[in-house]
């Protein structure tokens, strides 16, 4: 009963108080909805479980290619069965591929992101189709009535209409005949949520699969009571093993990683800084709300007296003043949870598509449990101290009309302590914001070694049951180019086998240069990128030529093949010469050798993978001459224009369906937003990481504005005696100032040592700057330096005009 009493004594006390209240509330709210959203991405991403059986037992197998600095390379079919008869850690070892289907029955022709599964994987994974079965041991081999496949839910509900008598009806893909077995569960995807079916992977029973023909991504559970690190270790002892048995594996290591590292790896930092940053936030809410009840403290100074002296103890006291906290807090919870429901959409909403479960993000019980003991951490961190200050009263200066309060009674120390620290903490945030932000000014000045204004792009993949040979391929794409560059308003057309930035296959080779005899042709081969393209690519994609000249229809001629090579592979191969008219040759050793290719030119660099990442060596020849890895069946399609790209997109899709009406076109981009999407997941971080330190600069300039003015109110007395002794305006002015930039630089200069020591954990979020940034580290503190005179010099002025004979009589 005692306590409901003050309860209610606590909202009576909100109700007469409604300003204070108001701001508290807002204040608490802020920070605590902060503090949720960014939780909420965390629950969702990092802390929800997969949707597969005891997810975390699943682990992938990667080999390791040390010498070339590649720590998660696939497997070739060989290795797989190598792997799976010698591994005594893993309780089941399955293999997928993924790859592209054109669906050409139930509705428009539309290419389908699927994977080549093998049959054990879905059973591997402890899940099974909600209608039908899963695949069948002997549905892992050729069969001359066609595949089966599994559908996801989401295509069977789009494209099929939820048909509940979907099973073994027949649909054509890639020109082959499947027949659906079963669908799965609306909450399963694998490996990703682009997934939209899954066939048998037939490949896995192949006799005649070269050992050096890595494809396949492989994952197997661990046994009961097995960790990783024995994982880890058993793969590394099976890598030596198959490395003293076969020169294909020569190099090669092998390790574990855990399925919830592979997946959520590279944003579980971001996450985990944004969430640093949002307690950040936190704690300087905390500060501010703990400023204001000091300052509300000493007002009440006379009524705590009054309890006091009635025979209220010192317990009740406290009681009474964490009760009045907690509401404050539980309040501003629940208009922190309003926030944050609001803004996860827009977290949604805004998010990049390559961060995983972002749609996943919402309010659950985790997240309630979460602002319930954030809003009751919070009441205790801003409570605590005006409680137990003022739960002990001076009973002589309390009961005075006039009192100075809290003030006199020594407050002035945490009051300095608390603008400080919220100084530091803002510091701190705006360094690391203005790091990512010079980071992503940086990463937006690289040439990425293309031109992507007015170029559209978009993905053609022939289906081989239908387009057989060579030549039917070739000829497809010759005929696409050759019609899209008829079109109005294009330039230039070309196709490529991987586009930058983007999708695509790319293969990897080693390089020889014949009749050289130098070391770095024997040992320690880089790996080579190679790419098949139409003569008009380069000129498409506004690539820069440094020598030579680019491929024409005249190479494309019966006749020995050439080949352009770009600036790192001249640089590597011929230093100090020109590469013109040399000659060199791409294969897999000890597979051998294709044949001789001319140089004919020189392109700069292109940045394939990642702006930040440095571009690998490539070389480019013809897709219509195809050299001994055979001719590319997918193909993308670039062309640029003299106008809106966007406008093109429907006129070309015309062209592909009037040289076959069944052929889709996917991955339809200009280049301009596929530069733009490459650099999402960066700007989306520092976009978060600079609105907390808005929010941060923002609630520490009020916090310093209200201490100060604080400071002029209770020291009125004071300095209206110092005037009416003669001193001047001026001189209160700077003393007011002074004192305010005294706790502001100390703060600068303790959220800078901060700042030095914690900066370094965003090091790998960061291109072109170091956590050393002296620009950076300049320029924040001059921010922090400008605003808060802004802040000071408020109440600054406002003690100038403090009327002298008003505090003579008072």
């Amino acid at each position: 009963m005692e306590t409901l009493r003050q309860i209610r004594y606590a909202f009576r006390t909100l109700r007469r108080n409604r300003l204070y209240a108001a701001v508290s509330i807002f204040t608490l709210a802020l920070g605590i909805g902060a503090s949720t959203v960014i939780f909420s991405a965390v629950n969702a991403i990092l802390l929800r479980p997969l949707p597969y059986r005891q997810d975390g037992q699943m682990v992938y197998v990667f080999l390791r290619d040390v010498a070339h600095g590649n720590d998660r390379m696939p497997l070739s079919v060989p290795e797989l069965h190598d792997y799976r008869q010698q591994s005594q850690t893993l309780d089941g070892v399955a293999a997928y591929y993924e790859g592209n289907f054109n669906i050409t029955t139930h509705g428009q022709p539309e290419q389908i992101a699927g994977t080549r599964v093998s049959v054990n994987l879905i059973p591997l994974l402890g899940m099974k189709p909600v209608l039908g079965r899963n695949f069948l041991p002997e549905e892992e081999f050729p069969s001359q009535q066609g595949g089966v496949v599994l559908l996801s839910h989401r295509l069977w509900t789009r494209r099929f209409n939820s048909n509940p008598d979907i099973l073994n009806q027949a649909v054509t893909m890639n020109g082959v005949t499947y027949r659906v077995v079963g669908v799965m569960s609306p909450d399963f995807y694998f490996p990703d949520r682009d997934t939209e079916l899954w066939v048998p992977l037939l490949m896995v029973n192949s006799k005649n699969s070269p050992r050096s023909t890595r494809l396949l991504h492989v994952i197997g559970r661990l046994k009961p009571d097995v960790t990783l690190p024995q994982a880890q270790t058993e793969m590394a002892t099976i890598a030596a093993r198959l490395e003293q048995s076969y020169n294909e594996n020569k190099g090669m290591g092998a390790t574990a990683v855990s399925l919830q590292d592979y997946v959520f790896g590279d944003i579980r930092l971001p996450l985990q800084i944004l969430l640093g940053a949002a307690g950040f936030l936190l704690l300087i809410v905390c500060a501010n709300v703990t400023s204001l009840q000091l300052a509300r403290a000493a007002i009440r100074g006379k009524e705590v007296a009054l309890r006091a002296a009635l025979g209220a103890n010192r317990a009740h006291l406290i009681r009474q003043l964490m009760i009045e906290s907690l509401v404050l807090a539980l309040l501003g919870g629940v208009l922190g949870l309003i926030l944050a429901f609001g803004g996860n959409r827009l977290l949604v909403a805004f998010s990049p598509d390559n961060v995983p479960r972002m749609d996943e993000i919402g309010i659950d019980y985790r997240v309630l449990v979460f602002a319930l003991a954030v809003s009751v951490l919070t009441s205790l961190l801003f409570g605590i101290i005006p409680a137990l200050r003022t739960s002990k009263p001076d009973l002589q200066e309390g009961l005075k009309e006039g009192t100075q309060g809290l003030w006199a009674l020594g407050g002035r120390r945490i009051f300095k302590v608390l603008i400080v620290s919220e100084v530091a903490l803002a510091v701190v945030l705006l360094t690391g914001a203005g790091l990512l932000v010079r980071s992503f000014r940086q990463l937006r000045a690289v040439n990425p070694g293309f031109d992507p204004e007015n170029v559209v792009t978009m993905q053609i993949a022939l289906p081989l049951a239908k387009y057989r040979g060579k030549p039917q391929i070739i000829t497809f794409f010759e005929q696409l180019v050759e019609r899209v560059r008829t079109l109005p308003g294009v330039k230039y057309a070309g196709v490529t086998q991987s586009l930058p930035l983007g999708s695509g296959d790319t293969y990897y080779m080693s390089l020889d240069v014949p009749g050289r005899t130098d070391p770095q042709q024997r040992d320690g081969r880089p790996f080579v990128a190679y790419f098949q393209i139409s003569p008009d690519y380069f000129p498409a994609m506004g690539a820069s030529l440094l020598d030579g000249r680019f491929f024409t229809d005249e190479d494309s001629k019966p006749g020995p093949p050439t080949t352009i090579i770009n600036e790192k592979v001249a640089s590597f191969y011929f230093p100090n010469e020109s590469p013109i008219g040399k000659s060199i040759r791409a294969g897999s050793p000890p597979d051998g050798w294709g044949p001789e290719m001319t140089i004919i030119g020189v392109v700069a660099d292109i940045r394939f993978e990642e702006l930040d990442h440095s571009p690998a060596m490539q070389i480019y020849s013809l897709h219509s001459k195809g050299l001994d890895i055979g001719v590319s069946n997918t193909m993308i399609l670039a062309a640029r224009t003299s106008s809106d790209p966007a406008t093109l997109i429907a006129p070309i899709r015309e062209q592909v369906w009037s040289l076959d009406k069944d052929q889709p076109v996917a991955k339809v981009a200009t280049m301009e937003n596929v530069v733009s999407d490459s650099l999402a997941r960066r700007r989306f971080i520092m976009i978060l990481l600079g609105a907390f330190a808005a929010m941060a600069l923002t609630l520490a300039n009020l916090g310093i504005y209200g201490v100060i003015s604080y400071f002029v109110v209770q020291r009125g007395r004071e300095i209206g005696i110092r005037m009416a002794l003669g001193a001047e305006r001026r001189s209160v002015l700077m003393m007011v100032m002074k004192q305010g930039m005294a706790l502001v630089l100390s703060g600068i200069a303790i959220g800078l040592a901060g700042a030095y020591l914690l900066t370094r954990l965003i090091a790998s979020l960061l291109y072109g700057v170091t956590t050393r940034d002296p620009v950076t580290f300049i320029v924040t503190p001059l921010i922090l330096v400008a605003v808060p005179l802004l802040a000071i010099s408020i109440p600054a002025l406002k003690a100038t005009k403090e009327d002298p004979l008003r505090a003579l009589r008072y």
